[in-house]
């Protein structure tokens, strides 16, 4: 009587399996056909044998029945559970705030954490943090503010890295997934690429990564003047012209060319405060590097070979 049962649960499992591996097929997942080598493993393997010795019954059930759902277990854990996860991220409320180039924004999230977004960036973010972790996305600049909750670790994601922490302010800068900045104010903050840690951040260190030849370097900074741009303070300290053309783009919302080339790659360093006019920065610019400038609205060209 205990083996009719058996048989019976063994086959309504089969006819469930052989169900869901139908409907699964028609989303694209690739059956045995499309998997031989798979197939003739899991039909080969001694358990799959053993078992499919145990009654003439289930002895009787096509090869192509006992394959779908052997596939299925094997095939489509990883399946289900990319599935499951992507119904939980796309059910959460999400919002996002875009900032354009020629803006800054104040932003307070639901924790009581707050975020200065710098131009031409976006922040999504839920309505309200729910989970057991308090997750953003970032792309561009931003400085973090973040309430302390041991309990809910912040996460902040962006291009290719993911920045870990229970309570600190931290400025991060990835614009480009190439040139990705983390730097900290106070506090202290990890720092992994998805597979493992790069490094543990306290009060002044910066990291800077570049995440397509995965390398990356520490250096020591000064975190105020890191975050300096919230309070409209543009400062630009050892930098090359190209690297000051990206910042003044953003920053004043207008497009920057060079007649002579080799002139991007003059070094030179300028602060300038409570958010100055951008005639009078190209001003300074120019002098220090030995080179002039037009601006045709928000078209500017630089001309001169400088350095």
């Amino acid at each position: 009587m205990n083996s009719v049962k058996r048989e019976d649960a063994d086959m309504d499992l089969i006819r469930a399996l052989d169900e869901e591996w139908k409907r699964l097929k028609s989303e694209d997942l690739p059956g045995e056909k499309e998997n031989p080598a798979v197939y003739e493993r899991i039909i080969s393997d001694r358990r799959f044998k053993a078992a499919e010795k145990k009654t003439a019954r289930i002895k009787s059930i096509s090869y192509r029945i006992v394959a779908a759902a052997s596939v299925l277990l094997i095939c489509s854990g990883a399946f289900f559970f990319h599935r499951y996860q992507q119904r939980q991220i796309n059910t959460q409320s999400l919002e996002q705030r875009i900032v354009q180039a020629g803006e800054k924004a104040r932003l307070r999230l639901s924790d009581g954490t707050t975020v200065w977004i710098n131009s031409a960036s976006r922040l999504q973010f839920p309505a309200a943090f729910t989970e057991k972790n308090r997750e953003v996305r970032l792309d561009g600049e931003a400085y973090f503010d973040v309430a302390h909750n041991p309990e809910k670790p912040f996460i902040i994601h962006t291009e290719g890295i993911k920045i870990k922490v229970l309570g600190t302010a931290f400025n991060v800068t990835a614009y480009e997934k190439d040139k990705i900045r983390v730097a900290v104010s106070n506090g202290r903050v990890r720092v992994s690429d998805g597979q493992k840690k790069l490094a543990e951040l306290t009060r002044n260190t910066q990291l800077e990564y570049n995440s397509t030849t995965h390398r990356m370097a520490l250096s020591t900074v000064d975190a105020d003047e890191t975050a300096s741009w919230i309070s409209g303070s543009l400062v630009l300290n050892n930098v090359t012209l190209q690297e000051a053309a990206d910042r003044l783009e953003r920053w004043y919302n207008v497009k920057i060319t060079f007649n002579h080339p080799q002139s991007k790659l003059c070094r030179f360093s300028a602060a300038f405060l409570n958010n100055e006019k951008l005639g009078k920065v190209l001003e300074v610019i120019c002098r220090l590097n030995g080179l002039n400038y037009e601006i045709n609205k928000q078209q500017i060209v630089i001309s001169g070979k400088g350095c």
